[in-house]
């Protein structure tokens, strides 16, 4: 028989798509939120770097690194691959059989009490496995996405099949804003994104930034873009903040050059910067709302969820539109001037995260979890723990 848990720490396992980097860092901003209010100890499974969680928080925690979800396999941070898409998807649906009952017994084992999922289907499955509640949270699901692919690729309606009915096996269900497909039985929150530990007058200052000069910050989410270096340094007017990079650090004339695992946060980037330009993703929408940071959007026209976040966007912030194609050849900098004179809106804290924690906190059993104040200063010197440990099993089946 497994030893008793220890009564202090409340565990839950969380799965989370790799689809980007903004599903992970919701679940990091939810998790951040549930630690003040209870002791935490998190594990996470899924694909996506150790770092974003290792960064975003303090509570003792292990990552797993495990393909929990297939989505869509990108031939850019724009541009979905449908057939290998369909290869991938053969190779994961249904669920591996002993691959649940492996996670199944190992969440019982650990004593978790909850199985948190960011539009991962494996968790809700696992959990259904292990006898624990399991929460979805989303603003869109895999069987609404396939929807709107499947005149061009009827082959992901099977697909759609088998995620819609796993997904409906959710023992509590949260939808966050912008939602892309309402629910009356699901619970609404606001916008899911990480606060900023900085003011904006300190991480200008950090990044080395005069207060006339103006930061623009370029970001693909977490997926890799090509972008002509050359071509930013030709425009001295602004400093272009460019993270998620490999190698070091570096600051080189009007870049600034930022590893993607580093001492950079990127809500503090975020509110530092004078305009984004990028991808139209839910955490980068999430973290420019909350900063008022005017955004210069680049669509993927046929991805469902583009539109239900471009139509949030245009309500919220100063929103410019390019074309995936400006943005990949430099054109873009041509509006550069035009782009800067935007205005920022009021910094609005979010409270989507605060708000999924709170029933979280329901859901785990109320008042008698919540930290003491003694819990809460216990908290300040705990030693993060990130623990890498490989499934064989994932291994092989999608090497």
């Amino acid at each position: 028989m497994p030893s008793s848990p220890p009564a202090a720490r409340c565990r839950i396992a969380c799965f989370v798509t790799p689809h980007g980097f903004g599903h992970a860092t919701r679940v990091a901003a939810v998790l951040a939120e549930l630690a003040v209010r209870l002791p935490l100890l998190a594990d996470i499974y899924c694909a996506v770097p150790p770092w974003i969680f290792a960064q975003s928080l303090d509570c003792p925690l292990s990552c797993r690194p495990l393909v929990t979800d297939v989505g869509f396999v990108q031939r850019s941070a724009v541009e979905e691959d449908l057939p290998a898409t369909l290869a991938r998807l053969a190779g994961m649906l249904p669920f591996d059989a002993a691959l649940i009952d492996t996670l199944a017994a190992e969440l019982r084992q650990r004593h978790c009490r909850l199985v948190l999922c960011d539009i991962a289907a494996l968790g809700i499955a696992v959990a259904r496995r292990a006898g624990i509640p399991s929460v979805l949270v989303e603003n869109f699901t895999w069987d609404w996405i396939y929807g709107g692919y499947l005149e061009q690729c009827p082959g992901l309606m099977s697909y759609q099949d088998q995620l819609r009915a796993l997904y409906a096996l959710a023992d509590h269900h949260v939808q966050a804003e912008p939602v892309c497909a309402p629910r009356a039985d699901a619970h609404q929150v606001g916008l899911i994104c990480r606060a900023p530990r900085l003011s904006r007058p300190e991480a200008r200052q950090r990044l080395g930034l005069r207060e006339d000069q103006a930061l623009v910050l370029v970001t693909m989410g977490g997926v890799g873009a090509e972008l002509d270096i050359d071509a930013l340094r030709a425009h001295p007017e602004a400093v272009f903040l460019l993270p998620g990079g490999r190698g070091g650090e570096r600051w080189q004339d009007n870049l600034r050059l930022l590893p993607a695992e580093g001492r950079w946060y990127h809500p503090d980037l975020m509110a530092a910067s004078d305009l984004v330009v990028g991808k139209l993703g839910y955490s980068t929408l999430a973290e420019a709302c909350q900063s008022g940071t005017p955004f210069a959007v680049i669509g993927r026209p046929l991805f469902p969820e583009s539109a239900v976040l471009a139509a949030l966007a245009r309500q919220r912030l100063a929103v410019r539109e390019l074309a995936s194609g400006a943005f990949a050849d430099g054109s873009w900098l041509r509006q550069l001037p035009e782009l800067l004179r935007l205005g920022r809106r009021p910094t609005v804290r979010q409270r989507g995260a605060a708000e999924v924690a709170e029933l979280l906190l329901g859901w785990l059993g109320g008042d008698h979890c919540r930290r003491s104040k003694a819990g809460s200063d216990e908290k300040k010197g705990l030693r993060l723990l990130v623990r890498r440990e490989y499934f064989g099993m994932m291994q092989q089946r999608h090497s």
